[in-house]
């Protein structure tokens, strides 16, 4: 759309290779610099050419005219053609405008070997647009020894040196939570090459006995940072039937979270799923 919205071009093909294999592509993410780049990321079980394997990988391609034509998918992680039957999804793009992009999903592949029994956060770096990515990495910094399942993460930068990874997991992160899915979080002022220990997001995570999944988060990029999610809050001191959408903000860049509130004001009485939760920001309140 050139036009805010109001009407969109016919649909057309971005994966080149979709008009001849014969393999699903999912979850798509989309990120742009403003400067005329953009570069889209998805999972993909097909094998491009014969230079992966078959499994799930995480690839990307780039566009540098506003979306109109883009480049042939290249892969993400680095392993793809060694990391036998794992699952490699859920990936998640953010780039600071300044020429560098990161790319964060999870992975049932310990780096090395075939398969585990758990998933964890993988990031790779592009600082080319898109056209190559860095070797993978584990994002989650106990991810060579927990057996948690660490997934479906999301990240965001404030384009001034803070990026910020979140995801669920059912880690205890040593018996200092509880056994449920809790929201997890890293930060990185490095460009993704490094990240601190992950540590609990939702601040009631020691003490509540639902579920946090699917979360979303954004920031206006002068400090301000937003988190929801799709949860089992606790409603009169016990898990709720269904799921409501939280939300958690920090004013120090992540330092510190919000304790969790519901959005849908009827969170206490109703008995329907408010799921999948996105947030998005103006920059201006």
């Amino acid at each position: 759309s050139t036009d805010n919205g109001a009407t969109w071009s016919p649909n057309a093909l971005l994966n080149t290779y979709g008009d001849s294999d014969e393999y699903g592509d999912f979850q798509p993410e989309i990120a742009a610099d403003g400067k005329g780049n953009w570069v889209c990321v998805w999972h993909t079980g097909y094998d491009l050419g014969g230079n992966i394997d078959n499994d799930y990988d995480i690839v990307a391609s780039h566009s540098t005219d506003g979306g109109v034509t883009w480049s042939d998918a290249v892969v993400v992680n680095s392993n793809a053609s060694t990391d036998g039957t794992s699952k490699d999804e859920y990936s998640s793009v953010v780039t600071d405008g300044k020429g560098n992009w990161v790319c964060v999903w999870h992975s049932d592949n310990v780096l090395g070997e075939s398969t585990r029994d758990d998933y964890d956060i993988r990031v790779s770096r592009s600082t080319d647009n898109g056209a190559t990515w860095t070797a993978v990495q584990a994002l989650n910094t106990d991810a060579a020894s927990d057996t948690a399942y660490d997934q479906d993460p999301r990240i965001e930068t404030d384009r001034a040196g803070t990026w910020i990874a979140v995801w669920e997991s059912d880690n205890t992160l040593g018996d200092t939570v509880g056994p449920d899915g809790e929201l997890l979080f890293a930060k990185s002022t490095n460009n993704g090459a490094t990240w601190t220990t992950n540590a609990a997001l939702n601040a009631d995570a020691a003490t509540d006995s639902g579920y946090e999944i699917y979360p979303s988060i954004a920031t206006d990029r002068v400090g301000n940072w937003v988190v929801v999610w799709e949860g089992n809050i606790d409603v009169g001191g016990s898990p709720s039937a269904d799921y409501e959408t939280m939300a958690a903000r920090s004013n120090n860049n992540g330092a510190t979270w919000s304790a969790p509130i519901p959005v849908n004001n009827d969170a206490a009485t109703d008995d329907d799923y408010d799921s999948s939760p996105s947030v998005a920001t103006d920059g201006a309140g």
